[in-house]
């Protein structure tokens, strides 16, 4: 008692905490632990939240907030690429829980799934609350038909349609070549020669077709990656993905 009064009088008591400076204590732990998943997910610490997501659903079978949580792990993989990982979680969510509080959020993400698949005609059932979908549906600008016809009628001029004269010249000029060795060496009674630049011109004037047809598919699926890109930016992607659980801990 002695030493408590002389503490007091030289003002070193320890001072009294108020409710509201106490460390903050979870009163249900189970939402403290989605609340760490929540931290890993915004720290896009992947393995570690899906960790916890799947101890959490061993550990808790018949909680209420599993489909939640299942919704967190197919968006994880979504976010990583993992579309056909994504779609077979959302699929099995939606096939226990079609009515639950998470399907509709569930639904839109297996739409953005098929759609960024290229399965537009699945996704766009999903999709009908979001932005309309006509700047997916309008034809690719690049005429793969067209273009190979140019260069089957005169070589390395398809890439005149798509848009590349550098590559279109480039082309041309080798098959030029290569058809300028095939007389020159002919005519010079060098058959040998002639034949091997013509073998080597035929082998180029194919593959120059197949080139001009490849390219016109790589610059159409460039042009609708692009259109699908700035569509998804303006749907309810980005809040969809942009955190774990819709609610605030």
């Amino acid at each position: 008692m002695l030493a408590c009064w002389m503490l007091a009088c030289l003002g070193l008591a320890a001072p009294s905490l108020s409710a509201a400076d106490a460390p903050p204590i979870s009163a249900d732990p189970a939402l403290a632990r989605l609340s760490f998943i929540e931290s890993l997910y915004r720290e896009r610490d992947d393995f570690r939240a899906e960790s916890e997501i799947l101890a959490f659903l061993g550990e808790a079978p018949g909680s209420p907030l599993r489909p939640q949580v299942e919704l967190v792990r197919a968006k994880l993989h979504y976010r990583a690429g993992r579309f056909a990982d994504a779609d077979r979680m959302l699929l099995a969510l939606l096939d226990r829980s079609p009515d639950g509080p998470v399907a509709r959020d569930a639904r839109s993400l297996l739409g953005f799934s098929w759609l960024r698949e290229g399965r537009l005609g699945e996704a766009a059932p999903l999709l009908n609350r979001e932005p309309p979908l006509d700047p997916l549906l309008q034809p690719p600008p690049h005429d793969a038909a067209r273009a190979v016809a140019w260069s089957t009628a005169l070589p390395g001029t398809g890439f005149f349609v798509l848009g590349e004269p550098g590559r279109a010249v480039t082309s041309l000029t080798l098959n030029i070549v290569f058809l300028a060795g095939t007389v020159v060496s002919y005519e010079q009674h060098n058959v040998p020669a002639a034949l091997l630049f013509l073998l080597v011109e035929a082998a180029f004037y194919s593959g120059g077709r197949a080139a001009v047809r490849e390219e016109a598919g790589r610059l159409n699926e460039r042009w609708l990656g692009e259109r699908r890109e700035a569509w998804l930016g303006q749907s309810s992607e980005p809040r969809l993905i942009g955190t774990a659980f819709e609610w605030k801990f």
